[in-house]
């Protein structure tokens, strides 16, 4: 089925709106902005993640939005939106990205142009991990489940932390239960019972989930990172 993934995008929900609050908190008490910081936010989306970003700190920050529906919201609640990703940035931020890119390291060492030099910063959030147990076990996750028509690569944290090592960054990355209860999806107990649920009974699981965003299990332990890479 073809979508229009700018539509599928702004269906946005209190959950949502709350799981940017949570990322903005951790990225705000680990990374230094001023304002005298210029950030940009690639992939911006409709603009509120980096808008709010930008009053909480004060940096100056700005967008680059591939989607024109996206970007033209962006720009209505007074988001600069940059007709493509080049200056010199204290932070690049890729919130919810490498997920839909054919390269993702490949992507980031080409924006790493960008960054003006030590001490300037990744920050990779909201990232799907192929690594987590649900995914090595079904295959899919429900954060991507409903999206996989534009999922061009779900990236692992660790070969991403290893690749981000080797380029001479140092790496942190939030640990996954921090991330995982963090979440205004987590259930614990009831992510549980589901997950074992369907390891054991549920053969149709999957199939389940890709048809149905409103899945009975939205989170698990290990489906999302969150990580800053610091150029040193």
């Amino acid at each position: 089925m073809n979508r229009d993934y700018a539509s599928h995008w702004l269906q946005t929900d209190l959950k949502r709106s709350q799981q940017r609050i949570a990322d903005l908190n951790w990225l705000t008490n680990r990374v230094n902005l001023t304002q005298e910081s210029k950030v940009l936010d690639f992939g911006c989306g409709d603009g509120g993640f980096a808008s709010a970003l930008g009053e909480a700190t004060g940096a100056e920050v700005f967008g680059f939005e591939p989607a024109s529906e996206l970007r033209n919201i962006a720009k209505n609640i007074g988001l600069q939106i940059l007709p493509s990703p080049i200056g010199a940035f204290d932070l690049i931020i890729m919130r919810g990205v490498l997920q839909y890119l054919e390269n993702p390291f490949e992507r980031i060492q080409e924006l790493s142009k960008e960054l003006r030099g030590n001490g300037s910063a990744f920050a990779i959030l909201m990232t799907p991990d192929r690594d987590s147990l649900q995914y090595r076990r079904f295959g899919t996750m429900p954060v991507i489940a409903n999206e996989e028509e534009w999922i061009r690569s779900v990236p692992s944290s660790k070969m991403l932390v290893k690749q981000f090592t080797e380029s001479g960054y140092k790496v942190r990355k939030q640990r996954k239960m921090s991330t995982y209860l963090s979440s205004p999806y987590a259930r614990p107990i009831h992510d549980l019972g589901s997950f074992l649920k369907a390891s054991m009974v549920d053969r149709n699981w999957k199939l389940n989930l890709q048809q149905s965003h409103n899945s009975t299990m939205r989170a698990w332990p290990g489906n999302i990172f969150n990580l800053i890479a610091t150029a040193c």
